[in-house]
């Protein structure tokens, strides 16, 4: 899956576009590729290796990079929301438990994929969607 996530930064880099206008090579994208590096870094080093991977530190900022800050975020959420579904049905069969490993890795690098080839406009709507969530929401 990341070999795939390669092949569309070489993409981009020879001219075409993978994550919608413009090209990865902006200041906001290099900026959300360091921030989501930063926390899964920090959720990486405070568990000790035991909640997350590097690997998946790595990604994640992979991710941020080719995809930008909101798109990106879409993705996780995706990632998550497949990991979630699959515990689930592990469990559901008896196959797994409540302390079974998942590799987040894999959940991300597919929703990434799922969001590059399966209608990415939704996946912009989506994104808008968590922009007006976070800055539109009065908490008090």
């Amino acid at each position: 899956m990341a070999v795939i996530l390669a092949a569309f930064v070489c993409y981009e880099i020879l001219g075409g576009q993978v994550a919608g206008t413009g090209s990865i090579f902006s200041f906001g994208n290099l900026a959300s590729a360091a921030f989501l590096f930063l926390i899964f870094f920090l959720i990486w080093s405070f568990s000790g290796g035991k909640g997350l991977g590097l690997g998946d530190a790595k990604l994640a900022g992979l991710i941020g990079f080719v995809f930008g800050f909101w798109n990106s975020i879409f993705i996780l959420y995706l990632a998550v929301i497949i990991g979630v579904v699959v515990g689930l049905l592990l469990i559901l069969r008896g196959k797994g438990s409540l302390k079974t490993k998942l590799p987040l890795g894999a959940f991300i690098s597919f929703s990434a994929i799922v969001s590059v080839l399966f209608n990415y406009g939704a996946s912009e709507r989506i994104a808008e969607f968590f922009k007006q969530l976070i800055f539109k929401v009065n908490l008090f």
